[in-house]
């Protein structure tokens, strides 16, 4: 997953979640607790989903391309 696109979304993810780390040590206020909730967690779980799927489409593709062969420019 080293460099395709569902390696650099979960790479940009877990800088995202790094920066948040921080953010949180100085953002330790009720307000901090209802945006991680509300706003941050649906957005890492939609990307974990996100390459999950990507995955799955990447080796369907593979698949694909070892039973069928390489797609031909026409």
């Amino acid at each position: 997953m080293s460099h395709s696109s569902a390696g650099r979304l979960k790479s940009a993810a877990l800088d995202f979640s790094d920066v948040l780390t921080i953010a949180r040590e100085h953002w330790q206020d009720q307000k901090a607790e209802e945006f991680q909730k509300q706003r941050i967690a649906p957005i890492l779980r939609s990307v974990e989903t996100a390459c999950l799927a990507m995955d799955e489409m990447a080796q369907i593709v593979a698949q694909m391309q070892r039973e069928c062969g390489p797609i031909r420019e026409e």
